[in-house]
């Protein structure tokens, strides 16, 4: 899909929890966006399920992400791409990032750098993260390079908490 094919946005409301990661990056990108009309469904445009249970996914779990984020140095993508990433269990993921001075809390999850440097990248934050067809994360931060082997990318999970906040604003 093309930037282009887009309604247009009439607001966006955060979530009143915002955590900031020691270097100042924001660590919590869910967001609710209000569309000014509403979106058609089709090919191209789906709803996706919310997740009914908050347990941890089991590490290796093969997910999906999504966005127009950088595929080059400096070469964002003109199309809406898809990547194969795997589930990396929380205390490996919190050892990349504990000498950057990053804390892997329990709203967040992460995936490993595929063998052929499959990843998210700068861009593609506040994209999905779908697990076993299921919206479960939110794309947030990552390694200064993208696509580097032994890496890790950190996604805020969908908990109870962030559900409850989308029903709520859904149902203003």
């Amino acid at each position: 899909m093309s930037r282009r094919t887009a309604t247009a946005i009439r607001g966006i409301v955060p979530t009143s929890r915002c955590i900031m990661t020691a270097a100042g990056r924001q660590a919590v990108n869910v967001y609710s966006i209000n569309l000014s009309s509403a979106a058609k469904l089709g090919k191209a445009v789906q709803l996706l399920p919310l997740p009914e249970t908050f347990d941890d996914l089991k590490e290796g779990t093969v997910c999906e992400a999504a966005g127009w984020g950088k595929t080059e140095i400096d070469d964002d993508s003109e199309y809406l791409l898809q990547v194969n990433i795997t589930v990396l269990n929380r205390g490996t993921c919190a050892e990349h990032y504990i000498s950057k001075e990053y804390e892997i809390t329990e709203n967040m999850m992460c995936t490993k750098v595929g063998p052929r440097g499959q990843d998210t990248c700068s861009g593609d934050s506040g994209g999905p993260l779908i697990c076993n067809g299921v919206f479960s994360g939110v794309t947030s931060f990552g390694p200064r390079q993208c696509g580097q082997p032994n890496e890790a990318s950190v996604f805020t999970r969908l908990t109870q908490e962030y559900i409850d906040w989308i029903h709520r604003v859904i149902n203003k």
